[in-house]
């Protein structure tokens, strides 16, 4: 489950295993594209059609966020 860390209190989301696969590459080491390679790599099963696409929603909805290496967490 993923709860929101900014902005109040949310539903908890239940995600799926690709979905939790691209959270815990989303660690700030990889851009987008690599994290869509890991996930081909490691279990070709386990990638989505449009992975990119889904990253993007996962920004869009919050739970992965842009942040300079040098910025305070």
């Amino acid at each position: 489950m993923v709860f929101a860390s900014e902005g109040g209190a949310r539903d908890p989301l239940l995600v799926d295993r690709v979905t939790a696969r691209i959270l815990e590459l989303s660690d700030g080491t990889r851009t987008a594209g690599e994290i869509q390679e890991q996930l081909k790599r490691e279990d070709a099963s386990l990638a989505m059609q449009d992975e990119l696409e889904w990253i993007e929603t996962l920004f869009l909805d919050g739970l992965v966020r842009l942040r300079h290496p040098g910025a305070e967490q």
